[in-house]
């Protein structure tokens, strides 16, 4: 029963890596017709309104908020939300999705070394070398198959994904506190997306982009509902799942098949070229997860 449960989770967190896939290149096309900050806003806005719904429904009221359990949250939200967000839109008006998930991909680094440096929790070599395999495999289908293009001078876009990988690692080692405290995933999300909005809201008006927002556009519909719903309200919550469960360290794993599953998405819906370094960069990114999560 437990291996079974296990393995649902292994699943919600691949899921959770193809809808956060996906979300680069509808992030990227929300981003150019809107203001970065009122699809921000927007897409929260969106989230917390279904996950609340959802809590209400789950769990029968919001989670009560303590003296430990507020500022944890609040950090959930000014990292996960409010830095993340905000540093995402914008970035992804500066360069591709697919550079951006390259960028992207070093999150399971800075996380497995601020776990280490944090907790004093060491991984093992068998861990590294599967962060390792992993991360090649992700380098090695954006690129290509050429590593040489990777060591390109990185742009004020690329220093804003960069800055994404540094709140995401700050908000997946929080989640760890935030579970400890008996705060449950759902809970913790739903009341880290309300906050998310609030703190959302004051950029986006400073923007003054939202009276002009295309809401009649059904393409921009659509973006919104898979940017709030799937990519927010339900992949956030199998993440958080997937921290209280198995660990941040090795939950951050499975985010180097986000970039995998980017340009993979790009050669089906947008009619990219295939190329050979996808099959293989997609077996090392598994591979590297089946090391770093293998008991």
């Amino acid at each position: 029963m437990k291996s079974a449960s296990l393995f649902w989770m292994y699943g919600k967190l691949v899921l959770t890596a193809l809808i956060w896939g996906s979300s680069f290149n509808i992030g990227r096309y929300a981003s150019l017709h809107a203001g970065p900050y009122a699809v921000a806003l927007v897409r929260f806005v969106i989230a917390a309104v279904c996950l609340s719904i959802l809590c209400f429904w789950r769990e029968g009221r919001l989670p009560a908020l303590n003296r430990v359990r507020l500022p944890l949250v609040v950090g959930l939200a000014l990292t996960g939300v409010l830095a993340y967000n905000l540093l995402f839109f914008s970035g992804l008006r500066y360069l591709p999705g697919s550079r951006a998930a390259l960028i992207v991909a070093l999150n399971p680094i800075f996380v497995a070394i601020a776990s280490s440096v944090l907790s004093r929790h060491r991984l093992s070599v068998r861990a590294w070398g599967g962060v390792a395999v992993s991360l090649v495999g992700a380098l090695l289908v954006i690129s290509r198959g050429h590593f040489a293009d990777l060591a390109l001078t990185f742009g004020i876009g690329e220093s804003m994904i960069l800055g994404c990988c540094f709140a995401w690692c700050v908000y997946t080692l929080m989640g760890r506190k935030v579970a400890a405290t008996g705060l449950s995933s759902l809970g913790a999300t739903t009341w880290s997306a309300l906050f998310g909005a609030l703190f959302l809201s004051l950029p986006a008006l400073y923007e003054g982009q939202l009276m002009q927002f295309p809401w009649q556009a059904w393409p921009m519909q659509l973006a919104m509902l898979h940017l709030g719903g799937l990519a927010t309200a339900v992949a956030f919550i199998w993440y958080a799942d997937g921290v209280k469960v198995i660990g941040a360290t090795r939950t951050i794993i499975f985010t180097n098949f986000v970039p995998v599953s980017a340009v993979m998405i790009g050669v089906l819906l947008l009619a990219e070229p295939f190329h050979w370094s996808m099959p293989v960069g997609g077996v090392l990114v598994l591979g590297g997860i089946w090391l770093t999560n293998r008991s």
